[in-house]
């Protein structure tokens, strides 16, 4: 999962950057950052998520047992 994360970053940044200087500022520009920047944070809480769940679970198999 980190070559998702790792490219919705980079593409954010990448539209950040030309913001500005291609076909001036363009608001399309902005959005398209404000999207891989939301899906970037969509699969850091999947990762979190995930992470949780499976200490939760351990957790209470080491405890049941």
């Amino acid at each position: 999962l980190g070559s998702v994360d790792t490219t919705c970053r980079d593409t954010a940044i990448k539209y950040l950057m030309r913001y500005g200087k291609k076909d001036g500022y363009n608001r399309k520009d902005l959005l398209k950052a404000i999207h891989y920047i939301v899906l970037l944070w969509y699969f850091t809480q999947q990762e979190e998520s995930d992470a949780t769940s499976s200490e939760c679970t351990f957790t209470i198999n080491a405890k049941s047992v």
